[in-house]
């Protein structure tokens, strides 16, 4: 199922587990994560959405691979496709990045 969230929502949270290639947990402390940035761009844009301090995302527990990003005051105010690219620095500045699709929707009320 795909992820959706409603336009104008103002706290939508990201939960990532982050895992391997065959669907295994990855292990962000060896080698050791130090930072993820999350950003997020309407489909067919060619600026993201958000900068500065608004894209950090939150690493929750390491050896379980989970991190949370949760949108900036406001959210996203218009419909469509977006995708996401998870940027996580490690501790030897090693990066990797991991990708995402969701939809936002018109809410009933619209």
């Amino acid at each position: 199922m795909a992820v959706k969230y409603f336009k104008d929502d103002t706290l939508p949270k990201f939960k990532f587990t982050i895992k391997d290639e065959d669907g295994n947990v990855v292990d962000l402390s060896n080698p050791d994560l130090t930072s993820v940035k999350c950003f997020i761009r309407k489909h067919d844009a060619v600026a993201n959405l958000f900068s500065g301090g608004d894209v950090n995302a939150t690493i929750i527990d390491k050896p379980t691979g989970r991190i949370d990003y949760t949108l900036p005051t406001g959210g996203i105010t218009a419909a469509g496709t977006y995708s996401g690219q998870l940027q996580l620095t490690f501790s030897s500045s090693a990066q990797q990045t991991e990708r995402f699709q969701f939809q936002v929707e018109e809410g009933l009320a619209a």
